[in-house]
């Protein structure tokens, strides 16, 4: 039999069952098809294999294979998706590695006390559902283990608001009610103590969104809400506490100078929200305002 028709029948073999036997090879690797083959053009019946697929056998993974006329010599494709899965894993453990974990892992939710203020209202605009304020929110944690970042008969040490993960643990307080590219972070401090208590205190231009009432105007109120939480731990991770008695939350007195609102009440509390999987622990600061009902008629003269 001439050896173009024996590959061509051994071509045949293969495309009908998907394999071809090499005793030779049994246990080390698979035969698998090239990725691309097509008859070229102008062949109909070609007269040898050679013409019959493309020599390009590269599939663009950049691993070695052992080539033949129409099929390559490559690994299995569990052993290739093992090892993806295995540096994966490999990934993941770094990762974990390089992140302190809280001070309470394994057990119950870390305490989080916070508290907002709002040191001046910039304005509000109804018809994009939108408010900005000059937002300060102070957070606190215990965690014994920063009291080895405090010098020798010091009470508190000043750190990097940057500082790495694998140095010191932070819940990643975040403002989740903002509206797009609505935090400009002015001020960013950390402060911890030789009692193992953590103080960050973030200073930010805040735009929030919000859902605005003006049926009665111009005699309405509206309420400003404020939402924050930890943008990298669940309610079994961490818990808010609103921090008592403090002058750090709440509005200044002259927040409001100069603006057609007054301030009527002010409110925070910590709240639990589950959405399925999404179980999470949030902190709210409300404020109430009443428009200055001369305002408008101000504006008019």
């Amino acid at each position: 039999m001439q050896p173009a028709m024996q590959l061509a029948r051994m071509a045949l073999l293969v495309l009908s069952s998907g394999t071809l036997p090499l005793p030779a090879l049994a246990g080390q690797a698979t035969l698998q098809f090239a990725p691309r083959f097509a008859l070229r053009a102008g062949r109909r019946h070609p007269t040898s294999m050679s013409t019959l697929v493309d020599k390009d056998t590269d599939d663009g993974h950049g691993e070695s294979a052992l080539e033949f006329p129409w099929i390559s010599l490559r690994q299995s494709q569990d052993q290739t998706d093992t090892r993806s899965l295995s540096v994966a894993q490999m990934a993941t453990k770094v990762s974990r590695q390089h992140t302190l974990p809280r001070p309470n892992d394994g057990g119950s939710p870390d305490i989080v006390e916070f508290a907002m203020l709002c040191r001046t209202f910039m304005g509000m605009n109804v018809k994009k559902g939108t408010f900005e304020i000059d937002l300060v929110l102070t957070s606190r944690w215990k965690d014994p283990r920063v009291a080895q970042m405090v010098e020798t008969g010091k009470e508190f040490a000043n750190v990097p608001s940057d500082v790495p993960k694998s140095k010191m643990w932070n819940p990643d307080l975040v403002v989740t009610s903002r509206d797009f590219g609505g935090v400009e972070i002015l001020t960013d401090f950390i402060q911890v103590s030789k009692a193992g208590t953590v103080l960050q205190v973030t200073r930010m231009l805040y735009t929030g969104k919000n859902i605005f009432d003006v049926r009665e105007y111009p005699f309405d109120s509206q309420t400003l809400t404020v939402l924050i939480t930890s943008a990298s731990a669940m309610l079994d991770e961490v818990k808010l506490a609103v921090i008592a008695n403090t002058s750090a939350k709440g509005v200044r007195p002259i927040a409001f100078d100069d603006k057609p609102f007054l301030v009527d009440s002010t409110n925070q509390l910590e709240f639990e929200e589950i959405s399925g999987a999404l179980r999470k622990s949030r902190g709210r600061f409300d404020v109430v305002v009443k428009r200055k009902w001369s305002a408008p008629l101000k504006s008019l003269s």
